[in-house]
């Protein structure tokens, strides 16, 4: 750290000017009388002189103090971790896990088709828009580093698998009496007709609002990156979701566990903490987390592929080395060991996660810590050390990650309106999203389609649509824009996630505008992206019983269904319903067995 320039700035005047303030009232300075033949130019010299030396003094105090801080931490450092190998070396203690919970499911109900009236699309006419023209909200498309990859081999993609067509039920006439089994939607007033401008208030069971937290705090490493000047390790290469990386990494770190216990275990750790080049490779880690905005789970991740990589393969030695840089990155970790002599990495989470083996910790307050890999987590022994100021892992992905490209072209043709797009979605970054978990806040189903909702639309993808959207709402109306937008997501074909994965999947915007099919989570999750980038208004999403929707905060009344919370009125907009408009609630859902979620 060098020293202030101000302070050193402020020094050399007031150095100088002492110089001159001495030179011109006293006739002695530095115990030697000045001649009276001085020029000024040998006053100043002699004043910048004395501010070198000065300075000289200054730096090496500094150097001198810091030198000391980092002795005294490397101090600090070492007798944690010392503590920490003779924590693994005492019995560890048994626990007995729980199963991985299922993912939730919710079966879907089928999508709407109601009839279009094509003059209403071109004239663009609405009854009761009372929403200001549009401002499309200016966003600035960070620049993406490069990144040397060599040429991809040509990959010849798999046939899509066939999604059957969404059996769609023929609109029902209006005068057509509503089966008793069927809840009615609760309105303020009744409907008088099909269009018109009135304006009807849901009534829904629930709401939920997201909490305003800091997704981009991130854990602080617990070893500081010293790197020995007088060795250097040798560069190891692997990839990472089709991106070349390279790390400082040699042979030093290649042992073997001689047993999977608390003896083998804490053999090998005492080794690794006495390594200091391994604190090189953290750091070279640490690096790559923050130049391709790698979120948590993408770390996590990145860290085993470089020790499997390393390994030669998923063994325990490798689970060693991750959970060795995992935990002194910052985040809140414990090894175990189950009855199959697996080596196992606990990681703590702030969400609840589904489809992982997990443990309460009663030593952490019941906190939740999940099996890495959905290892055996039924009957372990657990060593249960703390490291000063872990964090929890979030699966929050406040940035998109920068993989190496690996382009997919698509091709869209909007349904409605006169606009066919070729785009380029980056496969390695499908690839990613499909190794995410499903998040839970606080085991709350309602809660698992907010991370999807809050990740960012890639650049890539942003640069390739924005444009035309935003040209499409240009000059329109509030209430005109959005239902462009949703028209927009209203185009890509629905299918059904039992049908194609076989268990309910949530989609990043990313995936629902790559896939060839999506449902209505997906839709509603793109749509409010879409509508809070390109609009800047205020969001929603509305769960019923089988079936998602989203809703709008307009800057003025629009005609149709709307739910107030806080004072604000969010008029339902469903991206599922075909050549649907904003403020259509979707025929047979159950609005009093509803939950609104405030984005």
């Amino acid at each position: 750290m060098k020293p202030n320039k101000f302070i050193v700035s402020l020094v050399s005047v007031i150095a100088i000017s002492l110089s001159s303030s001495t030179a011109s009232n006293s006739p002695v300075r530095n115990g030697q009388i000045p001649s009276v033949n001085e020029t000024a130019e040998e006053t100043k010299a002699k004043a910048i002189d004395s501010y070198e030396e000065f300075k000289r003094r200054v730096q090496a105090e500094y150097k001198s103090h810091q030198d000391e801080a980092v002795s005294r931490y490397l101090a600090f450092r070492d007798s944690v971790l010392s503590e920490f190998v003779k924590h693994m070396h005492r019995p560890w203690e048994k626990y007995d896990g729980k199963p991985a919970v299922p993912k939730p499911i919710d079966k879907s109900i089928e999508p709407e088709i109601v009839p279009i009236d094509k003059d209403v699309v071109k004239k663009d006419n609405v009854p009761q828009d009372n929403t200001p023209t549009v401002k499309p909200v200016e966003e600035e498309i960070a620049e993406q580093p490069k990144i040397d990859t060599p040429a991809p081999e040509p990959v010849v993609e798999p046939e899509p698998t066939p999604v059957p067509e969404p059996k769609v039920e023929t609109p029902k006439p209006q005068d057509k009496p509503v089966k008793e089994d069927k809840p009615k939607i609760k309105r303020e007033q009744p409907k008088t007709a099909p269009i018109d401008n009135s304006i009807y208030a849901l009534k829904v069971k629930d709401a939920i609002e997201v909490p305003n937290i800091n997704i981009n705090v991130r854990p602080v490493p617990f070893v500081p990156v010293i790197v020995p000047s007088e060795e250097t390790p040798d560069i190891f290469e692997f990839t990472f979701f089709g991106t070349p990386l390279s790390v400082r990494l040699d042979d030093s770190c290649n042992f073997t566990l001689a047993s999977i216990d608390n003896k083998g275990i804490a053999t090998a750790m005492e080794e690794i903490t006495k390594n200091d080049l391994i604190n090189v490779t953290l750091g070279d880690c640490l690096d790559i987390r923050k130049e391709l905005k790698l979120c948590d789970w993408a770390y996590l991740e990145m860290l085993m592929e470089l020790s499997n990589a390393y390994y030669g393969g998923d063994c325990n030695e490798a689970t060693l080395l991750t959970g060795y840089l995992f935990c002194m990155s910052g985040y809140k970790m414990r090894y175990a060991y189950n009855q199959n002599k697996e080596l196992i990495i606990l990681f703590a989470s702030d969400q609840f996660i589904t489809d992982l083996p997990f443990l309460s910790m009663p030593s952490d307050g019941y906190r939740n810590y999940y099996a890495l890999g959905g290892k055996d987590s039924s009957k372990i022994h657990v060593c249960d050390f703390a490291f000063p100021n872990e964090k929890c892992l979030s699966l929050y992905v406040p940035e998109v990650p920068l993989f190496a490209s690996n382009n997919a072209d698509i091709n869209f043709k909007l349904h409605s309106y006169p606009i066919n797009l070729n785009y380029s979605i980056n496969k390695n970054l499908i690839d990613f999203y499909e190794t995410y978990p499903t998040p839970l806040t606080e085991n709350d189903a309602y809660s698992k389609w907010i991370y999807y909702a809050r990740t960012p639309l890639s650049d890539q993808a942003k640069e390739a649509i924005y444009p035309v959207i935003k040209k499409a709402i240009e000059g329109k109306s509030e209430y005109a824009a959005v239902n462009i937008i949703m028209d927009w997501v209203e185009t890509y074909k629905y299918g059904y996630d039992d049908k194609v994965w076989g268990y309910d999947r949530a989609f990043f915007p990313d995936e629902t505008i790559f896939y060839p099919s999506s449902d209505c989570e997906d839709h509603a999750i793109l749509f409010t992206r879409l509508v809070t980038d390109l609009i800047g208004l205020k969001t929603a999403l509305i769960y019923y019983p089988g079936h998602l929707a989203a809703a709008v905060q307009f800057n003025g009344d629009v005609a149709g269904d709307y739910i107030e919370y806080k004072g604000a009125k969010y008029t339902v907009c469903d991206p599922t319903i075909y050549y649907g408009k904003a403020g259509r609630t979707m025929r047979g859902v159950s609005n009093d067995q509803a939950t609104i979620i405030i984005l």
